[in-house]
C-alpha cells in the first residue's frame, strides 16, 4: 500500500521497515471488520483511503468465495474538497501530527492562533499571487484555503487578490478563516459546556447499533465454525 510505503521511506531505509508498528500495516483489516460489522454498502474515505477499501473488497470477496455468503463490497464515498496542505511545506498534506508547530489550523482554534499560523505561513521571495501549484505551491495553498474559506473558485480569489502583497493578503486571509470556522468553533463549545448531552446521544447510537452488530457477529463466527451448537 502506498501509506505504508511512505511511512517507511520517512523512517529513511528499507531495513527500517521491520521497526514501523504493526497497526500501520493491519489498519485495512480492522477496517475490513468494522464494514462487514454492518454490511456496509459504501465507505466514507478522503482520496488517500481509497486504496484501503479496496484491500477491504478484496479481503470480504475472499470471505464471500470461501465460506459461500455474501457481504455486500463496499463503494468508496469519496467526499470532494479542496486538498489543503501544511503551512510549513506546500507539498505536504496537512497534518495535525505535523510536528512543527504552526503547520496546521484546528477547526477549532482560536482567532489568535489562527492569525499567528498564517503569519507564520511558509511563502516565497516573489511578488504577487499564483495559481501555478508546481512552481510556486505555498502560495497556490494560501489562495486554495482563501477560496475555502469564502466559498469561491482559485481563479476569482487570484483575480480579487493577485496585486496584493503578501503582507496585505495574509491578514485577510486569517480574517476569512476566522469568520468560516467561527461557527464550528461555537457549536463545539455549547456541546462541550453540556457533555449530558453529547453523552446521551452516544448511547442512543450505541443501542442503535449494538443488536445489529452482535447478529452479525454471531453469523460470521457460526460461519466460520467458531461457534459450534451441540445438541443435548
Amino acid at each position: 500500500m502506498h501509506q505504508f510505503k511512505d511511512k517507511i521511506a520517512k523512517l529513511g531505509s528499507k531495513a527500517d521497515a521491520f521497526a514501523s508498528p504493526l497497526g500501520l500495516l493491519s489498519y485495512p483489516v480492522l477496517m475490513t471488520a468494522d464494514i462487514m460489522m454492518y454490511n456496509a454498502t459504501h465507505v466514507p474515505v478522503g482520496e488517500d483511503q481509497i486504496q484501503h477499501v479496496e484491500v477491504a473488497r478484496d479481503i470480504i470477496d475472499h470471505f464471500n468465495r470461501k465460506y459461500n455468503v455474501h457481504f455486500n463490497l463496499p463503494e468508496p464515498e469519496v467526499f470532494v474538497g479542496r486538498r489543503i496542505m501544511s503551512l510549513s511545506d506546500g507539498k505536504k498534506k496537512m497534518s495535525k501530527s505535523s510536528q512543527t508547530q504552526f503547520s496546521n489550523i484546528s477547526i477549532i482554534d482560536p482567532p489568535e492562533r489562527i492569525q499567528e499560523c498564517i503569519k507564520r505561513a511558509k511563502t516565497d521571495c516573489l511578488q504577487g499571487l499564483s495559481l501555478d501549484k508546481d512552481a510556486r505551491p505555498e502560495i497556490y495553498n494560501l489562495v486554495s484555503l482563501m477560496a475555502a474559506a469564502t466559498n469561491q473558485t482559485l481563479e476569482a480569489v487570484y483575480e480579487q487578490y493577485k496585486d496584493c502583497s503578501m503582507a496585505q493578503f495574509k491578514p485577510q486571509l486569517a480574517d476569512a478563516l476566522i469568520a468560516c470556522l467561527s461557527p464550528i468553533r461555537d457549536k463545539y463549545k455549547e456541546l462541550q459546556e453540556n457533555q449530558d448531552y453529547v453523552y446521551d446521544l452516544m448511547r442512543q447510537g450505541a443501542e442503535q447499533t449494538k443488536e445489529e452488530a452482535e447478529h452479525r457477529m454471531q453469523l460470521i463466527k457460526t460461519i466460520m465454525g467458531l461457534i459450534v451448537f451441540t445438541v443435548s
